[in-house]
């Protein structure tokens, strides 16, 4: 048998190329622009597609200036060139020498379309919308783990509050045909495990974006039982689940930063209320120590004497009504008693009221006792409380601390201005007086003292 002739890549290449260009040396195609992109050089470059496939377009500068900028992605367009093979890559693509507007894009159409149904559903409404935590301690991230925007979430997230906080990660799709039910089973997943959720990946196409305003995932952001932020694409980016969940970000990092709050903000905050408890109570003692100054020894010792007699008194009341309720319990008992001893049941009457009398009626006795006692306990810890603030408040402790009074005659001196030199004083200790004479006045701030 002959051998079969061994081709190279360059060849094959090569003999596409001249086929197809041959074939196709002016076609017209009809589709969707979508990633348009116009160079410094002024060639643009975009993708031409419908619902199953795509190819690459490119339009060099002399024909795409006579657009006027006037193309943009999403437009339906009508395109004429030459299919062309480029060989070093194995591409192939269409050399435009002509483009024309053929009415709004199918995807936007379809988006529109969709927006305005859910909107009339009432699934945009504000009041529907609720709260996102302010300190969540589980947050759920429904995006791609393979993906830079679960990266930027994560640092955003551990900059600003990471202590105390678990982060669920639901790996899912975010582009393609399963994306749309992979992030609705993830939405779904989180709803027992996370307190908020934040539903995102990076920016895109409105193709890439398609999976967001799929129904399934509407659905699914619409029923969530947790608040929801959307994080979905770039700022200009916008997807359905942008206009149903509880709150929209811009991008990926801007849902994180909305997710928890700022550690540095909270300690700033922590910091201003610390410094303002600190004044506040230095205030309430600056004041307490006012109101104490006015007051002599013997002032406060007749204020506390106050509240004593007032605790004994509240103690006296109180078993007097402990006894008029003991003596009401039991007249009423009598009473009842009384108008049971009629008829022909008067023989099981006086049975049960033997019952009450053997059991009952000590079992009251006993609680009344009870709740006596536990009363005039805490009565008597009350006054042991007050009778140890009484002894740190007695004058007599001061000379137990080696403090000492200065008399003449009976009139305390506390001033060396009520003193003259030569005169009779009294000094009074924790054991007696001493009596002596002043030989020297020293006032405060004399250099002489």
């Amino acid at each position: 048998m002959e051998p079969k002739k061994v081709y190279s890549v360059s060849e094959v290449t090569g003999l596409i190329r001249i086929h197809l260009e041959a074939k196709f040396p002016s076609v017209s195609i009809r589709g969707e622009v979508s990633n348009l992109r116009v160079q410094s050089s002024g060639h643009a470059y975009f993708t031409l597609k419908d619902a199953q496939s795509l190819i690459a377009c490119v339009c060099f500068k002399n024909y795409w200036q006579r657009q006027n900028g006037t193309i943009r992605d999403g437009d339906q367009i009508l395109v004429t060139g030459a299919l062309k093979v480029y060989e070093p890559r194995g591409n192939y693509q269409i050399n435009v020498i002509d483009l024309r507007a053929d009415g709004l894009g199918n995807l936007h159409a379809e988006f529109e379309k969709r927006k305005q149904f859910y909107k009339e559903k009432g699934y945009f409404e504000e009041a529907r919308k609720r709260a996102i935590p302010f300190f969540p301690k589980t947050i759920g991230l429904v995006t791609s783990a393979s993906g830079a925007a679960l990266q930027d979430m994560l640092n955003v997230l551990k900059r600003r509050f990471s202590v105390g906080i678990t982060i669920l990660v639901q790996n899912c799709r975010v582009q393609g045909q399963m994306a749309a039910q992979e992030i609705a089973k993830a939405i779904e997943l989180l709803q027992t495990q996370a307190e908020v959720i934040l539903l995102a990946r990076g920016g895109g196409s409105i193709e890439d974006l398609w999976p967001f305003n799929e129904d399934l995932v509407v659905e699914a952001v619409y029923l969530s039982r947790i608040p929801i932020i959307s994080g979905v694409g770039h700022e200009t980016d916008f997807t359905l689940v942008d206009f149903v969940a509880d709150v929209r970000a811009p991008t990926p990092s801007a849902a994180a930063e909305l997710a928890v709050p700022d550690r540095l903000h909270l300690l700033a905050v922590v910091g201003r209320f610390s410094r303002m408890a600190r004044f506040q109570g230095n205030q309430i003692l600056v004041d307490c120590a006012r109101r104490l100054k006015g007051h002599e020894a013997s002032d406060l010792h007749a204020i506390f004497q106050d509240k004593l007699d007032r605790r004994s008194l509240d103690l006296d009341h109180l078993k007097n009504r402990l006894e008029f309720l003991k003596v009401h319990y039991f007249l009423n008992q009598r009473s009842k008693l009384d108008q049971f001893q009629s008829g022909h049941r008067l023989k099981l009457v006086l049975r049960f009221l033997e019952f009450k009398k053997r059991d009952l009626i000590p079992m009251d006795q006993r609680r009344v006792t009870q709740a006596i006692r536990q009363k005039i306990d805490n009565l008597r810890n009350g006054l042991k409380t007050v009778m140890t603030q009484l002894m740190v408040c007695d004058p007599a402790q001061q000379l137990q601390r080696g403090y000492s009074w200065l008399f003449c005659g009976e009139s305390m001196i506390n001033s060396v201005k009520q003193l003259t030199v030569g005169q009779d004083v009294s000094i009074q200790l924790v054991d007696g007086r001493v009596v002596a004479k002043i030989s020297q006045l020293c006032p405060e701030g004399d250099a002489n003292g």
